[in-house]
């Protein structure tokens, strides 16, 4: 957080919080951020300070509706809050720290002031809640640890040791430096200007750039901007995730891509969304591949012990065989030993004696009557086997489906969405705090909720004679996209044998597509599958009316009949 940029944020949020009264207060479960409900003479506004290292900054928003009971943590904190009118709120001229006076009146008419102190210092971010009177610590937010504990007296922080006062003009940044004597560099000019590293940087920037400026011209240039009021926000190119948040607009930052922002507050809000959106993805993505990699290892270790199972199984014709051999040669039986008959083989040309093993307490009917029993109980576990190892094989294709689906997820709204699929699939833990603890649900019957997962829409894309090309981002935006999008002789594209999204090449009117049409939506369908770092992947091309649904698979997992096959090159698109 730029100091200056904390400046002009706190005295544009001041006018809008001071007079308001505190309703009620809700903090995050890990204490990275306080939610402060406002009214007044303006519309019901909410005060957020986030603690939270990357994010750290306070911002004004509409109060939305957080439904739930207060925790015992958030109960205290309403104790020495709410009722409390903010009186001002302001920031320290030198260093990262907003101080938010409130004042409480008690029922005996008695007042209490308290402060809520922000300190924004590297990655240790701190909210104190400081008595007034006796400068006291009454409570702490923060994610880590913090330099002073409840109890302990308010000790204000020591301002860097370039911190200075900032010039007001380019007259007084000339005094300094000549009165200093110091060459121009970043360092002097930070205790010249008083400005931050980000502006020292751009003051840099216009005096060494090609069409370079003195040192007047170009501090007067930062200093406009200054007074103009008017905050940078900027996104980095290839690590969406990062965002930096400027006083100015910067021309020094060429690399990062500026995002429209009307006002501090806005651009607050929106590094904080941008940055708290992608903590949340990073972890539902770590959270939900962990769970596909849990499922996909039991899954294949079930497969095994069925095969190893089913290799095991004794042959049911083997045993019917034996079986009619008893009852055929049942008058020319012969003993040998105590647990075994020779009799003539009457599936053998020339009638060559056999042995088969025997009950010998049971006569040879009898024998023969257990051997048919076991042949047709192995016949059903044959069938059931095989039934299983098939549920098994689509279990596992589909969750090998959901781990592409998350890698190429974009944001968090569409984990959320694939998540709610596979809490539908048994794929995925209930988020149902009502549930049990401890619980189990049968993992292969698919999960009820209330409603159904939100249907992603396929990515879009154009070929090179504008026909369209749609692109599955989950198991139901697959099935969706083949069974409700695409028409009979629409074209039909997957990566063969291997899982991935379903790809459909949109045919308009009666213009026959060419092989290079086909090439680029082939190219989109092994981009996204599982062997887009392969160097040549096979994929299936057929007519949509040769694709039909599997009765009782999970949804994206489909029969193809009549496809042929094109080898590609994975095709990464530039747009969606």
């Amino acid at each position: 957080m730029d100091r200056l940029f904390l400046s002009g944020l706190v005295r544009e949020i001041a006018p809008a919080v001071c007079g308001c009264r505190v309703r009620s207060v809700r903090i995050d479960p890990d204490g990275g951020a306080l939610y402060l409900a406002l009214s007044g003479s303006r519309a019901r506004q909410e005060l957020v300070l986030h603690v939270r290292p990357g994010t750290a900054g306070l911002f004004t928003r509409e109060l939305p509706r957080v439904p739930g009971s207060l925790s015992p943590r958030e109960a205290n904190l309403g104790k020495l809050l709410v009722s409390s009118e903010i009186v001002s709120a302001e920031t320290s001229e030198l260093d990262r720290v907003v101080t938010i006076e409130l004042e409480q009146t008690r029922l005996s008419g008695k007042k209490r002031r308290r402060a809520l102190v922000f300190e924004l210092v590297a990655a240790r971010n701190s909210l104190f809640v400081v008595d007034a009177d006796s400068s006291r610590v009454v409570d702490v937010v923060t994610t880590g640890s913090s330099r002073l504990a409840v109890g302990d007296r308010y000790r204000p922080l020591d301002p860097p040791p370039h911190a200075s006062v900032p010039a007001r003009d380019s007259e007084e940044l000339e005094h300094r430096i000549g009165v200093s004597g110091s060459t121009i560099d970043h360092r002097s000019l930070l205790s010249a200007t008083g400005w931050t590293p980000l502006l020292v940087t751009e003051l840099l920037f216009l005096m060494e750039s090609d069409n370079g400026v003195s040192l007047s011209i170009a501090f007067d240039t930062v200093q406009s901007g200054l007074q103009a009021k008017r905050p940078g926000l900027y996104v980095d190119r290839d690590q969406r995730h990062k965002v930096l948040l400027s006083p100015v607009t910067l021309a020094s930052k060429s690399r990062l891509e500026p995002l429209p922002v009307e006002s501090f507050n806005a651009a607050m809000a929106e590094a904080v969304r941008i940055t708290v959106n992608a903590e949340r993805s990073s972890g539902a993505r770590q959270r939900l591949g962990a769970g596909v990699s849990r499922r996909l290892k039991s899954l294949r270790t079930l497969t095994r012990k069925l095969e190893e199972q089913r290799r095991k199984l004794p042959e049911p014709g083997a045993l019917r065989r034996k079986g009619e051999t008893l009852l055929a040669g049942i008058g020319q039986a012969k003993r040998v030993g105590g647990a075994s008959v020779r009799v003539p083989d009457p599936f053998h040309p020339e009638g060559r004696p056999i042995e088969i093993e025997i009950d010998p307490r049971m006569s040879i009917a009898d024998n023969a009557e257990r051997l048919f029993r076991r042949s047709r109980k192995a016949e059903r576990t044959e069938i059931e086997l095989r039934r299983r190892l098939d549920e098994l094989q689509q279990q596992t294709l589909y969750a090998e489906g959901v781990g592409v689906s998350l890698d190429d997820a974009v944001g968090l709204d569409e984990l959320e969405a694939i998540e709610r699929e596979m809490e539908e699939q048994g794929l995925a833990a209930v988020r149902d705090k009502r549930a049990r603890k401890g619980s189990r649900e049968d993992p292969k019957r698919p999960t009820r909720r209330a409603g159904l997962a939100t249907r992603l829409p396929p990515r879009s894309f154009r070929t090179h004679r504008g026909n369209v090309i749609l692109v599955g981002r989950s198991a139901r935006s697959n099935a969706d996209l083949t069974f409700r999008l695409a028409k009979p002789g629409d074209l039909w594209l997957h990566a063969s044998g291997i899982p991935g999204s379903h790809v459909v090449l949109k045919l308009s009117g009666a213009v026959e597509v060419d092989e290079q049409e086909i090439a680029e939506a082939a190219g989109y369908a092994a981009h996204f599958s599982k062997a887009r770092h392969d160097l040549h992947v096979d994929v299936m091309v057929t007519e949509r009316r040769n694709v039909s649904k599997i009765k009782g698979a999970p949804p994206g997992l489909v029969r193809v009949e009549r496809a042929r096959t094109v080898r590609v090159r994975p095709t990464p698109p530039e747009s969606d």
